[in-house]
């Protein structure tokens, strides 16, 4: 499994906060690492909307 696939798995099962997330993708290559910001963006809308449904 690369690298950004395991920083975005751990993500989605919430073993890794957003914020190490960023600092894992932005390790792994810059130029990437805007677009698994916006990935993470849209997790934690996600989790917003979960908490707010509930």
């Amino acid at each position: 499994m690369r690298q950004n696939e395991l920083i975005t798995a751990r993500l989605d099962n919430g073993t890794m906060e957003p914020i190490r997330a960023i600092t894992e993708y932005d390790n792994i290559d810059e130029l990437e690492a805007n677009k698994y910001f916006e990935k993470i963006e849209k997790w934690q809308d996600k989790m917003q909307t979960k908490e707010i449904e509930t």
